[in-house]
């Protein structure tokens, strides 16, 4: 659980945000997270909007090393110093934040598939669909509504200690491919 509340005074922008999170293990593999934030935004320009976010992922691993993720996340982005919070970034894997603008809204739900092999080889992929909601500024402010696709394919490789120590001592390295769209 936590809390937070940020005036910032050159704007005169007023957010708070109050939220818990859980996460529970019914079954071996299997993990639902769950979480509910309440937040309230203001500004100087009449906008005073609260928002009820309930946020809730799924990780199941249904075969040796392969796991599916599910989400349905509601958020709505608000003013943080530095841009950081306490809240969890993620859930099941998927962002919740994004770099918008104040107080747009955002309904999003994803799957995803990932895969461990053998010798330090994953791979993954994983597709979501945002809906983004912009508020008038008004005091009872109406949304224009629109959505974006995102999907994500990777590949992985963890190297070995034993094969970086023949060329640099002391040296663990990675190899990541991904394809972003």
């Amino acid at each position: 659980p936590g809390t937070g509340t940020m005036t910032n005074s050159v704007s005169l922008i007023t957010a708070r945000a109050h939220y818990g999170y859980a996460r529970w293990t019914p079954l071996s593999g299997l993990n639902l997270e769950m979480g509910l934030a309440r937040e309230r935004q203001q500004n100087k320009s009449g906008l005073d909007q609260r928002l009820t976010s309930p946020k809730w992922g799924l990780r199941w691993e249904l075969i040796p090393g392969g796991t599916l993720r599910l989400v349905s996340v509601r958020s709505v982005n608000r003013f943080q110093a530095s841009g950081a919070t306490l809240e969890p970034a993620q859930v099941a894997g998927f962002n919740q934040f994004y770099d918008d603008k104040f107080s747009r809204r955002m309904v999003q739900r994803g799957v995803a598939w990932d895969q461990r092999l053998v010798n330090g080889v994953s791979w993954g992929a994983e597709t979501s669909r945002r809906e983004i909601g912009d508020p008038s500024n008004s005091a009872a402010p109406s949304y224009t509504w629109w959505h974006q696709r995102q999907t994500r394919a990777y590949a992985n490789w963890a190297m070995p200690s034993e094969l970086m120590t023949k060329f640099l001592s002391g040296w663990e390295g990675a190899l990541s491919l991904s394809y972003d769209h």
